[in-house]
């Protein structure tokens, strides 16, 4: 099995690499910033740990520093993919981004209080590492329910986006999801229990990065496509009205004296 997670963790590497080459050369890089910066964050990552000892006091270090960029770096993942997701109705988008700023607030003080209150406990409890591990995994409860909501939205209601984008929302949403629940459930499990579980995630974190190196930015991927109810026409007509009745609401609001731009 180590031999296996061994071999995997060399595969991500080099997909990673292929993937930022990929995004760079396929000029994604400047459509997507935050999300080609984010996956240069974990390459930079993966060669760290190949660098030192599981066990040693440098590896908590360089974990706890990965870390915190990768949480930093998701933070703006997110709303980058709800400025994607949104961006045919600019008042819808701005409105979305400012809830999901809102809720990624709320989400840093529930998460210190959380901690603060109920982070006291035996001698392993009182450890920095199990701190910094506790105040991670109620972040990422709080930014897995944003890439649910946007997930959701993409996938229920009738919006028009590039194939890429699709691409980049749906499979960013199957990565984090499967490396939330890995943090969530694995975390709390004895190591030689929750091996099988992290492999599970490992394999799945591989296949996404695959699927991205090898469909993003491919030709025909600006080419537009609806996903949301494409099952059923006349409610994707009504839900499509409401949207753009949505966003002129909110436009005429952003506007002096209720009246549209331009009027």
């Amino acid at each position: 099995m180590k031999d296996y997670v061994d071999v995997l963790r060399f595969l991500i590497f080099g997909t990673c690499l292929l993937l930022l080459t990929r995004m760079i050369v396929s000029g994604i890089l400047r459509i997507y910033p935050w999300f080609c910066i984010y996956i240069l964050a974990e390459t930079v990552r993966l060669l760290a740990s190949f660098l030192v000892s599981l066990y040693s006091d440098a590896y908590t270090t360089q974990w706890k520093i990965a870390s915190t960029v990768k949480a930093i770096l998701l933070i703006f993942v997110v709303l980058e993919m709800y400025r994607v997701a949104l961006a045919g109705r600019p008042a819808l988008a701005q409105f979305g981004q400012r809830m999901a700023r809102y809720v990624i607030l709320t989400g840093v003080v529930a998460a210190a209080l959380i901690l603060w209150l109920f982070g006291i406990g035996g001698a392993v409890q009182k450890s920095v590492v199990y701190n910094y591990f506790a105040f991670l995994q109620t972040m990422d409860c709080w930014m897995l329910v944003l890439v649910t909501a946007i997930l959701w939205y993409v996938l229920w209601f009738p919006v028009r986006l590039s194939r890429n984008a699709l691409l980049y929302i749906i499979v960013f949403a199957i990565f984090f999801f499967s490396e939330t629940i890995t943090f969530l459930v694995a975390g709390r499990l004895p190591l030689y229990r929750g091996q099988g579980i992290r492999n599970a995630a490992f394999t799945v974190y591989w296949l996404c990065l695959l699927c991205w190196t090898v469909a993003l930015g491919g030709r025909g991927g600006h080419k537009t496509s609806v996903i949301g109810h494409w099952w059923n026409r006349k409610e994707a007509e009504r839900l499509t009205a409401q949207l753009d009745d949505i966003n002129e609401r909110m436009e005429r609001l952003k506007t002096p004296g209720g009246r549209t731009r331009g009027s």
